[in-house]
């Protein structure tokens, strides 16, 4: 069972979703943690590095960094944090293989509940995951990326972000908007184009992943 801790929110990043929706989510949270084990696992993620933020005050968290019994969070908003390995290496004078810690973070007040907010998450990160199997880059390479700072001219609706993918993909808008197939292949074209090795615009390439968590609900 994973170890996450909880923590307050301090500061949200960005603008507040006012107007969470219902999620169609069925998977029960125990199978959600399951998931999300082995989502953090593929990111190569430092187990005790795992900590959960949500608006919950503190007088509500146990001195183990669990939630009391019935404890509830006064918004559904989350921050889902955590360390990674990034350029795994063999040190020889420590005769142990070193690494560099990345911190990253995801951000999630899309639905109602904070357990569905944080299913969000591990779909999220499954998703970014899948797209290496089209060869365009590695895994590693879409979280690097996704930590750099946002691009101006934010994608904050689906909208937007259908029509910033389709410019970039030649894929209808609306089809990006009602097909889970048709997004998967315009985000894979755009990203090729965009890609910062493929000569793109590494801003442009930042903007596209925010696109594509809009469009998945993340």
């Amino acid at each position: 069972m994973l170890d996450i801790q909880i923590r307050p929110i301090s500061t949200w990043p960005g603008k507040e979703n006012k107007d969470p929706r219902w999620s169609q989510f069925k998977l029960s949270y125990r199978d959600n943690l399951k998931e999300l084990e082995y989502e953090l696992d593929k990111a190569d993620a430092v187990w005790s590095s795992l900590v959960l933020e949500m608006w919950i005050d503190p007088r509500l968290i146990r001195v183990d960094g669990k939630l009391r019994k019935d404890a509830k969070p006064h918004k559904p908003g989350i921050i889902f944090r955590f360390t990674r390995k990034t350029n795994r290496r063999f040190d020889p004078a420590r005769n142990a293989y070193v690494y560099t810690p990345q911190d990253v973070s995801y951000p999630c007040d899309a639905f109602t509940t904070w357990e569905d907010n944080l299913r969000a998450i591990t779909l999220s990160m499954e998703s970014l995951r899948r797209v290496e199997r089209y060869g365009v880059f590695k895994y590693d390479e879409i979280i690097s990326r996704l930590s750099l700072p946002s691009a101006d001219g934010k994608v904050s609706t689906k909208e937007s972000a259908a029509a910033f993918m389709a410019q970039h993909s030649g894929v209808a808008m609306k089809e990006i908007l009602f097909s889970d197939t048709a997004r998967t292949t315009a985000y894979r074209k755009a990203a090729q184009k965009l890609h910062p090795d493929n000569g793109g615009n590494s801003e442009e390439f930042v903007k596209l992943a925010e696109a594509n968590k809009v469009l998945i609900g993340a």
